[in-house]
């Protein structure tokens, strides 16, 4: 490799990487200062099969802010966001009103290592709020109960060997107790390990190991349960550059053929690139909206570099409801 490139591949290595090389100077300890939203000036605007319907900079100098890798929709029209040093973040929806977000942390019993609090991926269950999470570099998945606490913590055999940077970005919990994780490194182009767990990790049946088939540029970075019992996929891309960017895509599965050893491919729904608002998009989650339409919020992860956002997207999949209905009926 040319050392241009070998440069450039550093650098991406190391934006995608947290905790690694570059910084900006390391202020005194902040856990007061609030966190700042600010409207993108962007107009609404069709984007593939989505509209964008608005955009956020969030900002802060609190040491709990940045990093955000995880994504849920919460209780009371509000985002809980998590990030790879197991912070949290409950944001209030800001097409709602601009209200304040609070900042956190997940409440472990003791101190934890680095690797043990790489959280990438969250679900939650709508009945009880027990959210379900993917810890990349232990390849773990933990329940966690309200007020935010682990109680459970699982290292599946089937998740054993894949990268300690690269593991469970996709993590879904189906409301039968199914849980799905999805590896964000490539085995093979465009294809990536993947697991099913028929009845929850950790239960009696035998998990199912299968690939999930993405574009070859891009990487599954999170995914959420539409409504209909499909997958929405978050997937990032990286262009090559000094700084790089990092152009998304949102794709849609269906999980109902998933057999052992099987391919389960995707659609490209919509792609956020440049001159879009562009940064590191790593969270994902879904609301149903009262006209039948489903937003869909993105928020980026700034690696804590001072050239790279947080951004907060919500695209609109108008008339959601209607044209699944009709997808039905056929």
């Amino acid at each position: 490799m040319r050392p241009v490139r070998l440069l450039l591949a550093a650098t991406v290595a190391i934006c995608l990487a947290p905790g690694t090389f570059v910084r900006s100077a390391v202020p005194p300890h902040d856990f007061t200062s609030p966190v700042t939203i600010s409207p993108l000036a962007l107009q609404p605007q069709a984007v593939g099969e989505l509209q964008l319907e608005a955009g956020w900079l969030l900002e802060s100098d609190n040491d709990l802010f940045g990093g955000w890798s995880a994504m849920v929709d919460w209780i009371d029209d509000s985002l809980l966001v998590g990030s790879d040093a197991a912070r949290v973040m409950v944001l209030k929806r800001p097409d709602l009103g601009m209200e304040e977000p609070r900042l956190g942390a997940i409440s472990w019993a003791r101190p934890q290592e680095k690797r043990d609090v790489d959280l990438e991926s969250l679900s939650r269950d709508p009945v009880t709020n027990e959210l379900w999470a993917g810890f990349e570099r232990s390849n773990s998945v933990v329940r966690i109960v309200r007020p935010l606490r682990p109680v459970q913590s699982f290292s599946p055999p089937e998740m054993a060997d894949w990268p300690a940077n690269a593991g469970p970005e996709s993590l879904v919990r189906f409301p039968d107790g199914r849980l799905l994780v999805v590896a964000e490194t490539a085995v093979a182009k465009g294809r990536h390990d993947a697991v099913l767990f028929p009845s929850g990790v950790g239960g009696p049946a035998a998990p199912v190991r299968f690939l999930v088939e993405a574009p070859e540029d891009y990487r599954p970075s999170d995914a959420a349960l539409l409504p209909d019992g499909r997958l929405l996929f978050l997937l990032r891309g990286v262009d090559w550059g000094f700084p790089p960017s990092f152009p998304a895509m949102l794709a849609v599965a269906d999980p109902s053929g998933i057999v052992e050893g099987g391919v389960m491919p995707m659609r490209e729904l919509a792609r956020i690139e440049e001159p879009l608002p562009s940064d590191n998009f790593e969270g994902l989650a879904v609301m149903e909206e009262a006209d039948e339409s489903l937003a869909i919020w993105l928020i980026s992860d700034d690696n804590f570099n001072s050239y790279q956002q947080t951004l907060l997207l919500k695209l609109v999949w108008e008339n959601y409801r209607t044209r699944t209905r009709q997808k039905a009926r056929r």
